[in-house]
């Protein structure tokens, strides 16, 4: 029985006093994630006219990223950090995603979007033939149908064939992918060496191992006590520091590239905001 929680606390909420105590301990971590997501919330109150395929992705890469960098700002605080972990890989993924199509980004958004269509496409497909929405009473309304066929119809053969046998719309694995927003942006002197690998080679792998059940995570769910085992049944102070410094440099990166994108005129505040948070770390 937990001791330190009242009689007023749900149990389902972590105690009050480890969230306070929790918030103590990284003060300054937790308010530059608050400062940053800020300025994103700001930005998600305007109304954004892309003028092509590559402008609409990066909204939605925005929109997206800025709601899981919210849902770890919350699972941290809460003591949650392995759960915030899966999260921030797909922050991660994210970052990576939206710079590679970026570098191309007329022919790589039809690609992103022509992969949207083909999901679709195979779906429906496979609605029909299984007939499932007929069994569980959905229906799909006859002309949303008809228009997501004719988008799956246009696809161009030889990629369908690429997005039938491999299931993802990358003709490349998130490393080299990496490797190519490095050379790229390098060349370009946007960026230090190597550094969208590093985070992929280092953060991507250690994430990895906080998402998926393997040895080396099992003391974060469970504890031994000379022949037996019992859970670890509340949240724990593992993980947060690290978590909220990564997914602050992830998170700033895909705010600088969606700035620039649509000539938001932030750079000085993004810069200020990365540069409070540098100093900070180093002391």
């Amino acid at each position: 029985m937990d001791t330190n929680r009242s009689n007023e606390e749900p149990l389902n909420k972590p105690p009050k006093a480890f969230e306070e105590s929790l918030y103590r301990e990284h003060k300054k971590l937790f308010n530059h994630a608050d400062n940053l997501l800020k300025l994103a919330n700001d930005w998600s109150e305007k109304e954004f006219k892309p003028s092509d395929t590559f402008e609409r992705i990066t909204i939605l890469f925005f929109a997206k990223s800025r709601k899981t960098y919210w849902a770890i700002r919350m699972l941290t605080g809460m003591g949650f950090g392995e759960d915030a972990g899966i999260l921030l890989r797909s922050l991660l993924e994210n970052l990576i995603d939206l710079y590679w199509i970026s570098l191309k980004s007329e022919e790589r958004s039809k690609r992103f979007l022509d992969f949207a269509f083909f999901t679709y496409g195979e779906g429906l497909r496979k609605l029909e033939e299984d007939k499932l929405h007929k069994h569980r009473g959905e229906q799909v309304p006859d002309e949303i149908i008809e228009e997501l066929l004719g988008d799956y119809g246009k696809i161009d053969e030889q990629l369908l064939k690429t997005f039938r046998k491999y299931k993802k719309w990358m003709p490349m694995g998130r490393q080299e992918m990496a490797r190519e927003v490095d050379k790229t942006l390098m060349n370009d002197k946007k960026i230090r060496k190597d550094e969208f690998l590093f985070l992929y080679d280092k953060a991507y792998w250690l994430l990895s191992n906080v998402a998926h059940p393997n040895p080396s995570n099992l003391d974060d769910f469970i504890k031994s006590t000379g022949d037996k085992l019992t859970l670890r049944a509340q949240p724990s102070r593992r993980h947060i520091a690290n978590w909220l410094i990564l997914s602050f440099h992830i998170f700033a990166k895909i705010l600088d590239k969606t700035n620039e994108v649509y000539n938001l005129g932030a750079e000085e505040k993004i810069k200020s905001l990365k540069g409070q948070f540098a100093k900070d770390i180093r002391h």
